[in-house]
């Protein structure tokens, strides 16, 4: 795979690479499975099957920071092709790994607003604005809450929550 690599025969390459990864998955090499969708990505093959197989082989071994990293990464992919809806399923399974995954939520907050599923989205920018003073991530979280305020549909809790965050980084 290699050597098709370095030829440039892309195509050819991620065939032998993914087969690799199914055989070294059958064996329960995980590791090597992973090692073989990182290569390819590294290679240039990055697209939404590449991060889907990784992620599921990063949950799959454990690596639960590393899936939700990678689900992110797919979840953006998928917004930008306008498939707001598999995005949008992307985050969510990436926050049933990580109900803290401030990046994550604070994207399917934007992609609930941008639908006009306004209750959805301010229902995860007070999940954000929660998660933030467990995690410590306050700074973000502000910038975030901040932006949200100008929004028709803010809302007064969320305004509270904000408050809350400022006074806790000490900016009140």
């Amino acid at each position: 795979a290699d050597a098709l690599l370095e030829s440039g025969n892309l195509t050819e390459a991620y065939s032998r690479l993914s087969q690799l990864a199914s055989l070294y998955e059958k064996k329960q090499a995980i590791q090597e499975a992973i090692h073989c969708w990182q290569r390819m990505i590294e290679c240039g093959v990055d697209d939404v099957e590449s991060r889907r197989q990784l992620a599921r082989l990063f949950e799959t071994a454990g690596e639960m920071d590393a899936a939700v990293e990678q689900i992110e990464l797919l979840a953006d992919m998928l917004a930008e092709c306008g498939d707001l809806e598999s995005s949008d399923s992307q985050w969510r399974r990436a926050l049933d790994l990580n109900p803290h995954a401030l990046y994550a939520r604070k994207r399917l907050a934007e992609s609930l607003e941008s639908q006009g599923r306004a209750e959805e989205a301010l229902a995860q920018a007070r999940s954000l604005a929660d998660s933030a003073e467990q995690t410590g991530e306050i700074a973000e979280a502000i910038r975030f809450l901040e932006d949200w305020q100008r929004k028709p549909h803010a809302s007064r809790d969320l305004r509270e929550r904000l408050i809350r965050l400022c006074e806790a980084s000490g900016d009140a």
